[in-house]
């Protein structure tokens, strides 16, 4: 046989095993949707931590015996897992996926097409950039500085936000270890992509910001979800945390102060989560925007044991700087230069004169304090106006949300936010907004003048008295 026969011959059967993997694939895509369609009995086949505790165990003996490296055995398993229930989810839920975006949307419709409306749906502070935030903004365009920068962002802003972290949290932390970006949801965005392969694993802990989910997926990685719960003071369970890390486990996203429900972690927590992190070669991604806005001690992950971390912040709540779209990251350098290099691939860098403008912004302490007492004062005074409806809440311990809790059993929060909306002009955020089991839970943003949320929070009373 010729060289170029047994070259063919090869090819051949690598065509051949390739399209009876596609096949196989197919079949268990099949019996997923035969799983979904018998669901009285199989409803839990696909969703159940031990089944796939035992399926995962099987794959890496399977990779031993097979010669297969187990990376690539895990990631294999959890694309086809995750697969699995996305077809379970498309046969089984007919209703429309709820989307904060799309809900922001309809209010803005309604608003233009004539309707008045009270926003307590978007967490945007009214109060706007400090006064020398606006001035430094205009002097940077007459000064021309309207070109690229680097992409990691120019020296003289990661320089101060370095200075800011080291002062605020008595760190070291350096320039290298600092990357400017376009707003903090992109710095979510890059550490995700940056971190995270196909077939990976990320942790993230409910109830959460909808994006942390949605940047995983797009990373081609699979969310596990750790529910904390209303019962326990959403209170983290540590030990769930441990019994979700497998080898596919390659993040743990925290939010503390917690958006939607106002959750800071305790320094105790956060050394527990640093200790799994550590024992498993686990990166904390730590979404640390609403810091400022701490009502009871904050411990930020800048201040514990060395860890592999990256660490999120942004410039638009605490500084009132939405539009601006302008956030940081705070990693190793090896981290920072990759996301760098993704961000220059994707948006070159973030706009000159806007840097400038959060120089400015980092001078601004005054009005951080004042914008924070605002924030805690109309969070008091909803926390009042919300006791003598038929509601439940805990107090938030930061940030400027309540996550509000329908008392009736029946309760579907996401139609009552239609109604609020439709009847009243009154739009809040549903909680399945922030994970599946909190469907009788709606985030109240308390970013308007307390005339507003008094309006707001009456006609939300109108509204239970109708009902």
């Amino acid at each position: 046989m010729s060289e170029s026969q047994r070259l063919d011959g090869f090819r051949s059967e690598f065509e051949n095993l390739t399209l009876t993997i596609i096949d196989l694939i197919g079949k268990q895509n099949g019996l997923a949707n035969t799983v979904a369609l018998d669901r009285s009995r199989y409803e839990m086949f696909l969703n159940d931590a031990a089944v796939e505790r035992h399926l995962r165990n099987l794959v890496l003996d399977r990779c031993n015996t097979a010669g297969v490296s187990t990376i690539l055995g895990l990631r294999l398993l959890n694309q086809i897992i995750g697969e699995s229930i996305r077809i379970q989810k498309t046969t089984l839920d007919s209703a429309p996926s709820i989307d904060g975006n799309r809900l922001f949307a309809k209010a803005k419709d309604m608003e233009d097409s004539g309707q008045k409306l009270i926003h307590l749906e978007i967490g945007e502070p009214d109060f706007g950039p400090p006064e020398a935030v606006v001035r430094a903004t205009s002097e940077a365009l007459s000064h021309k500085f309207t070109r690229y920068t680097q992409p990691v962002g120019i020296p003289s802003l990661r320089q101060k936000i370095a200075h800011h972290l080291n002062e605020t949290y008595h760190t070291e932390v350096s320039t290298q270890e600092v990357i400017v970006t376009v707003s903090g949801r992109y710095a979510l965005y890059l550490a995700t992509t940056c971190t995270l392969q196909p077939g990976d694993e990320a942790i993230i802990i409910d109830p959460s910001f909808p994006a942390y989910a949605s940047f995983i997926g797009l990373a081609g990685a699979r969310t596990v979800r750790i529910p904390s719960e209303f019962d326990d003071d959403w209170n983290l369970n540590i030990d769930r945390v441990q019994e979700s890390i497998n080898k596919s486990t390659k993040i743990i996203m925290v939010n503390s102060p917690c958006n939607p429900s106002g959750k800071i972690l305790d320094e105790q927590t956060c050394k527990a989560l640093v200790d799994l992190a550590v024992e498993n070669d686990i990166t904390i991604l730590s979404d640390e925007v609403y810091s400022p806005f701490s009502y009871t001690p904050f411990t930020s992950f800048l201040q514990l044991p060395e860890h592999s971390r990256i660490i999120l912040d942004s410039f638009s709540k605490a500084y009132g700087m939405t539009g601006f779209r302008l956030g940081y990251a705070v990693a190793e350098p090896a981290m920072i230069e990759k996301m760098a290099h993704y961000q220059a691939l994707h948006l070159t860098s973030a706009p000159e004169f806007i840097q400038h403008a959060g120089l400015a912004a980092l001078d601004c302490r005054r009005e951080v304090q004042q914008n924070v007492a605002v924030m805690k004062s109309r969070l008091e005074l909803v926390s009042s106006l919300l006791e003598h409806l038929p509601l439940s809440f805990k107090p938030a311990d930061g940030g400027f949300y309540i996550f509000a809790k329908l008392e009736s059993r029946e309760s579907d929060a996401v139609k009552f936010s239609e109604h609020l909306l439709n009847e009243k002009g009154v739009c809040v955020m549903p909680g399945l907004v922030y994970g599946p089991q909190y469907t009788s839970f709606f985030r109240i943003a308390v970013c308007q003048s307390e005339d507003r949320l008094r309006e707001g929070i009456t006609l939300m009373e109108e509204l239970f008295r109708e009902y």
